[in-house]
């Protein structure tokens, strides 16, 4: 005896959504919802790679059309979240300049010109003195061979909005470093105790810097150990 044979499926519509391309990119894709009119319920095909590699089988299927494509719509970002780790890669992107032609040269570091506060981000005044610092670091995503990115998530790991282009991915003036939890802390620290050492140098050159100059003379000339103001120094005996 033969197998009844399935009836015809009934094309509904194209449903238009994005397929995840490798990296960050994506290309405009249909894909047709389908009824079957003896039994009432709709399905959508997966595209082949998808069903290779989220093991989704062959259909999304339900009776509620809403529900057959939000099935779809989540398989694919299932895909996506899958085929994009497997190209992107999250990092550390370090910008360290300076102005000192010192001991510190180095042929890797690119200084910055003395004078330009849009190299060192607006964070100096207009009269740059000789011995200027700049760092600071930033935790975004290198993708093979198109550069670096700064790209938001959902919880299921799908990219929230557009990926933001930052970087090249040929570092120039900056350092790009393999991410991991102890790295992105030491440079937290890094910087962290940069921004202290400024803060001290801020107070040390406050309304009674001079107080605070012949103190740190008297201690030993180490003025960045210095809080703040404090009491003058006692006037020399004999005075």
């Amino acid at each position: 005896m033969m197998a009844k044979r399935d009836p015809s499926l009934t094309k509904i519509k194209d449903h238009s959504y994005k397929f995840p391309l490798a990296g960050v990119a994506s290309r405009n894709a249909k894909a047709q919802v389908l009824l079957n009119p003896e039994t009432g319920i709709f399905s959508m095909k997966y595209p082949p790679e998808v069903i290779a590699l989220t093991k989704c089988g062959e259909v999304a299927s339900s009776r509620q059309l809403n529900e057959v494509i939000g099935q779809f719509e989540r398989t694919i970002g299932k895909y996506g979240s899958i085929v994009r780790s497997q190209n992107r890669e999250r990092v550390i992107v370090v910008n360290y300049k300076r102005n000192w032609t010192g001991r510190a040269a180095n042929g890797e570091i690119h200084t910055y010109s003395v004078g330009s506060v849009q190299e060192l981000g607006g964070a100096f005044a207009r009269d740059i003195p000789m011995l200027g610092m700049g760092l600071d670091y930033e935790i975004l995503w290198k993708i093979e061979g198109r550069g670096i990115f700064e790209i938001g998530f959902n919880d299921d790991g799908t990219p929230a909005g557009d990926p933001e282009h930052r970087y090249s991915a040929d570092p120039q003036g900056f350092k790009i470093i393999p991410w991991t939890e102890e790295r992105e802390a030491f440079f937290k620290a890094m910087r962290d105790g940069l921004g202290n050492m400024i803060d001290r140098m801020n107070n040390f050159f406050s309304a009674d810097y001079l107080a605070n100059i012949d103190r740190a003379i008297a201690n030993g000339g180490s003025g960045l150990a210095l809080g703040g103001p404090q009491a003058a120094l006692p006037a020399p005996e004999g005075d």
